[in-house]
């Protein structure tokens, strides 16, 4: 099922309830704005490098970069078995040892009616959606569905295409927000057109 506007607007007239601050600061079982508590994952050591394994139940993380102290990276988020919504594995940003955001592909279009109701469960209502058209490398012409969640310090996005097999949910707080921000800003182009 394709969301129109009409249904999107019938989600939320059906969904009477603001998500609580409990469920805004939780993606699967890790505590936004709260120490990182998950562990890194097996790993041999073969030339200087970190082989990891996958866990054999739960989740583990694994660097991404060259780098030890996991207080201040973005680490990948590996399960024995993988929530719903994920289509692989997740991203985590941690900034000063707290878990300030978990990113993560989903399976796009194919996904989009049961990710989008997952999330109102969790979230309720959005507070923005819009339908951006998008055309695939064939000329095929489809409406996808873009939504936002906002709370205090919590912002959840939702994009159900990224391209023709993926989409997008990040579920950041302000302060990952700011980063992600600054960080652009660094690579904004401020030299003449071409």
């Amino acid at each position: 099922m394709r969301y129109t506007h009409t249904t999107i607007a019938m989600l939320i007239m059906m969904t009477g309830y603001t998500a609580s601050a409990a469920d805004t600061h939780t993606v699967f079982d890790m505590q936004l704005h709260a120490p990182f508590a998950v562990n890194e994952c097996t790993y041999k050591m073969i030339a200087k490098h970190k082989y990891y394994n996958l866990p054999m139940n739960g989740a583990c993380y694994q660097l991404t970069t060259d780098t030890d102290n996991v207080a201040n990276a973005t680490v990948q988020i590996q399960w024995s078995s993988n929530p719903k919504l994920v289509s692989g594995y997740a991203l985590a940003t941690v900034i000063d040892g707290q878990l300030e955001a978990i990113s993560f592909n989903t399976l796009g279009m194919v996904s989009q009616s049961r990710d989008v109701q997952l999330l109102i469960d969790k979230y309720g209502a959005p507070t923005k959606s819009d339908h951006p058209i998008m055309q695939n490398g064939f000329g095929a012409v489809y409406q996808t569905l873009n939504a936002e969640w906002r709370f205090d310090d919590i912002v959840v996005s939702y994009i159900s295409a990224i391209d023709s097999s993926h989409g997008l949910i990040r579920v950041q707080t302000q302060k990952a927000v700011d980063q992600m921000n600054a960080v652009l800003a660094k690579y904004e182009h401020k030299g003449p057109s071409i």
